[in-house]
C-alpha cells in the first residue's frame, strides 16, 4: 500500500528504463560532445546531431549501433540491434541531393563569404531579385519565386544601377555553366518555387 506522510503519497521506486552510450571512435572533424548524441531510455536507442560522426556500443558493449535519418534537422535516431558485429558499426549523417548542391557549391560560397556588404532586394517592393555587389567588380543576382506556381522571372539592368544598353555574361551557379552573354536584361524564363 502507500503511505501518507505530510501530503504527499509515497510509493516503493519503480525499475527505470535506461541506456547508456559509449563513443569508441569519432570520425567527423568537429569534436563529438555529450552535446550531440545521447540516450532515449523508453526506447533504448540514441541519438546524434550536429555532424557527430563516431562508432559507438549501447548499453555497456552488449549491443551495435545503426543509425538513420529522421526529418531534416540532421538529428539521426540510432536503434540498437543484436550482439556487436566482428567490425564496427558507423552511425553516419546523411544528406540529400539537394542539400548537398546547396552546402557544397563553392561559388555560391564564395559569394557568401564576400567581404562586400549582404545582397538586398533590388525593387523596395518585390523580393524576387535580390542583387549584392562583389569585391571583383560582379554583381550576384538571385531570383527568388515567391509564388505558388511557376513565374516568369528576369532582371532589368538598370534595377541594378546599369544603363539598358550595358551587356554582361551570365552565369548560372546553381547548374555550374555560362548562360551566354545578355543586353540590358537577363530573362530567366519561367521558374519553379523552390523550398529550403
Amino acid at each position: 500500500g502507500h503511505r501518507r506522510s505530510g501530503g504527499y503519497a509515497l510509493q516503493p521506486p519503480r525499475a527505470k528504463a535506461g541506456c547508456s552510450i559509449k563513443m569508441v571512435e569519432e570520425l567527423s572533424t568537429a569534436a563529438c560532445t555529450h552535446a550531440n548524441f545521447g540516450c532515449f531510455p523508453e526506447s533504448q536507442s540514441m541519438w546524434v546531431d550536429h555532424g557527430c560522426r563516431a562508432y559507438f556500443v549501447l548499453d555497456g558493449g552488449d549491443r551495435s549501433v545503426l543509425c538513420g535519418e529522421v526529418g531534416s534537422e540532421g538529428r539521426h535516431v540510432c536503434e540498437a540491434e543484436g550482439p556487436i558485429p566482428t567490425s564496427s558499426v558507423s552511425c553516419k549523417g546523411w544528406i540529400s541531393d539537394l542539400q548537398r548542391k546547396v552546402l557544397l557549391n563553392t561559388e555560391v560560397i564564395a559569394i557568401n563569404q564576400d567581404v562586400t556588404p549582404q545582397g538586398r532586394p533590388v525593387k523596395e517592393d518585390s523580393l524576387a531579385v535580390w542583387s549584392r555587389r562583389l569585391s571583383d567588380g560582379s554583381v550576384a543576382v538571385a531570383l527568388y519565386n515567391e509564388e505558388d506556381g511557376d513565374q516568369e522571372l528576369h532582371v532589368d539592368f538598370e534595377d541594378l544601377g546599369w544603363s539598358q544598353q550595358q551587356s554582361a555574361d551570365v552565369r548560372d551557379l546553381w547548374e555550374r555553366k555560362d548562360l551566354g552573354t545578355f543586353s540590358g536584361r537577363y530573362p530567366a524564363g519561367s521558374s519553379s518555387r523552390r523550398g529550403p
